[in-house]
C-alpha cells in the first residue's frame, strides 16, 4: 500500500479496511470466504463524490483503473473474494 497507513476496519461483511496518506484514503473491500460469493455493496465516501477504483489485472504488473461517481457520497460497488481498492481525495 505504499505510503498509506492502516487506520482500521469499518465493516466485516464485506470486509472493508481503511488506509490513509494525507488527504487520500484507500478503502479495500473483499469477501474472504473462498465460496465465490459476489455482492453489491454501498460504501460511504465521506465528503467525496468521485472515486478511482482499482482491480487486479492477472498477468499484468498494472491494475485496472476506472473512475466512478458517488451520488450523495455513496458508492455502489460489486465485491467478491478478490480485493477491490477504492481511492478518494
Amino acid at each position: 500500500m505504499g505510503d498509506f497507513t492502516y487506520k482500521g476496519t469499518i465493516s466485516n461483511y464485506p470486509l472493508v479496511d481503511v488506509y490513509r496518506n494525507g488527504s487520500k484514503t484507500i478503502y479495500v473491500l473483499m469477501i474472504p470466504d473462498e465460496k465465490g460469493v459476489t455482492i453489491s455493496s454501498k460504501l460511504s465516501l465521506g465528503a467525496a463524490t468521485h472515486a478511482t477504483i482499482y482491480n487486479f489485472n492477472p498477468g499484468s504488473n498494472d491494475m485496472l483503473k476506472s473512475a466512478a461517481d458517488a451520488p450523495n457520497h455513496i458508492l455502489s460497488i460489486k465485491v467478491g473474494e478478490t480485493p477491490v481498492f477504492v481511492e478518494v481525495e
